[in-house]
């Protein structure tokens, strides 16, 4: 079924029955994350926790809604707090109690204790092996405990790309190993070629470390995979792939050309580290083409910088080039 089915069946069931919570509960998942609805995915939480208010689902999903969302932390903790009351040893109320309770309260000691108890009632769940890493990683400073919960998370769920990743990002930026991380940098890529951040993050690490060539394939392969299709991804190898032959003094005209077509068209656009890697990477280009390149990084970031590039002279004299066409 498409979207569209999708929501006229769930109309249509709860029609039939409209105090089925599970089916209530269901359909504000599907409102909130497919159709993006946040009114009416909170008004469906809400409507099956009046119907089921002692349901630990309900109170969970609840819960995560309104803390996750809306920032409404009192009302989310009562709810967690609620939950635990009925099912202890929920898993997943311990975990998502913690993680408010470690980014919203500061309450680090209680954070660890409900993570730790969610491990313990549920070891094969990733995500809360994640959740601890994190915890662990920036809260406590304890790199090895972290690393060790990141690889059990990674091991769990050897084909999730945001885990590998993750572990990637930590090798390389906490343990400074570079040849274990690109392990999980590849395995992240394989998984999911698209992904902005890992591209960026992949590039950015081997340049700095003076890996031309590795990084120049790893671009190369992302530019033909994203040949057919305006994406951010694209967009950043294109970038990459110009800034190598400018650090090599090799002409940059025609990947140039082809970033000015993608930006002219647009695509969707995630947050990321681009900017400050633009920064570290431009430091031995001329200061004309340091700005550009960072007005570059800028600009696939934030479609409202994109304006900014006009006021380099550069930029200027650059004309659009399909992003299909060659750039070598």
């Amino acid at each position: 079924m498409d979207n569209d089915e999708t929501e006229r069946w769930y109309r249509a069931r709860l029609e039939t029955d409209p105090d089925d919570a599970q089916t209530i509960r269901l359909f504000a998942i599907f409102m909130q994350y497919t159709r993006k609805d946040l009114d009416e995915a909170e008004r469906l939480y809400r409507r099956a926790f009046d119907v089921s208010p002692t349901d630990v689902k309900i109170i969970g999903s609840l819960a995560r809604f309104l803390s996750s969302v809306r920032n409404e932390y009192n009302e989310a903790e009562r709810l967690y707090r609620t939950g635990l009351e009925f099912a202890p040893d929920d898993a997943r109320l311990n975990s998502g109690l913690a993680f408010l309770l470690e980014r919203a309260r500061k309450d680090y000691d209680a954070a660890e204790h409900l993570y730790q108890r969610s491990i313990e009632l549920a070891p094969n769940n990733s995500m809360y092996q994640f959740r601890f890493a994190e915890f662990l990683h920036h809260v406590r400073k304890d790199y090895t405990a972290a690393e060790s919960f990141y690889r059990k998370a990674v091991s769990l769920r050897p084909d999730d790309e945001y885990l590998n990743g993750q572990l990637a990002g930590f090798l390389y930026h906490v343990r400074k190993d570079l040849q274990d991380a690109g392990l999980f940098y590849r395995a992240a890529l394989e998984l999911d070629p698209n992904n902005p951040n890992t591209i960026d993050d992949y590039a950015s690490a081997l340049l700095e470390n003076g890996q031309v060539t590795e990084a120049a394939a790893i671009v190369d392969r992302a530019c033909e995979i994203n040949q057919q299709a305006n994406s951010q991804a694209g967009a950043i190898a294109v970038l990459y792939q110009s800034l190598i032959r400018r650090l090599s003094q090799e002409d940059d005209q025609a990947s140039l050309g082809t970033l000015k077509s993608l930006l002219a068209v647009g695509f969707t656009r995630y947050s990321g580290e681009l900017e400050s890697h633009l920064t570290s990477l431009t430091t031995k280009l001329c200061p004309q083409d340091q700005t550009l390149y960072e007005t570059l990084g800028a600009a696939i970031l934030d479609e409202q910088k994109v304006g900014d590039l006009e006021t380099t002279e550069r930029w200027q004299q650059i004309q659009s080039l399909p992003p299909n066409s060659p750039t070598s």
